[in-house]
């Protein structure tokens, strides 16, 4: 599954790389896939989207920012539960490859829809990431992340 996927998101960049059916002025962006694990023997995987703000930064050389999306599946063996998350975000890629951002969405569990927020961080192809529930004192989740972000050339955002 985790090859279908990464080859489908493969083929979607190079669709967009070669600048078909897009308009002149898209900022370009990119699709992430990633996997989590965390807290309460939690394991994840998550999709995500983001399209570059231009105008921040220099085309091509960066800064970049990424308002955007993720869609996510999580299973905690210890609870034997499992919740689904949308969250929209924000996120920061700087100098060297450090990424952070910000988000806030819902979370779908046990039949029930909690509110929620979430900071993130990291270098290249790994970080962290911490969320509360909206209300609650201590975190909901906290986990190790490891993805990849397929570019999605534009005219912010290119080699």
């Amino acid at each position: 599954m985790f090859k279908k996927t990464l080859f489908l998101l493969f083929t979607l960049n190079l669709y967009y790389a070669a600048d078909i059916n897009l308009p002149d002025n898209f900022p370009g962006g990119y699709i992430g896939l990633s996997a989590q694990f965390g807290t309460d023997l939690t394991v994840g995987v998550q999709g995500s989207f983001g399209v570059a703000v231009p105008g921040l930064g220099e085309p091509s050389t960066g800064d970049y920012l990424f308002p955007g999306f993720a869609i996510g599946k999580r299973y905690s063996f210890k609870t034997k539960k499992p919740h689904t998350y949308i969250d929209g975000q924000i996120t920061y890629l700087g100098y060297a490859g450090v990424w952070v951002g910000v988000g806030a969405g819902l979370v779908f569990m046990d039949g029930e829809q909690y509110k929620k927020y979430k900071y993130y961080g990291g270098w290249l192809v790994g970080g962290g990431v911490s969320e509360s529930l909206i209300g609650e004192k201590k975190p909901f989740f906290r986990a190790l992340h490891a993805g990849i972000a397929i570019p999605i050339i534009g005219t912010m955002f290119y080699p």
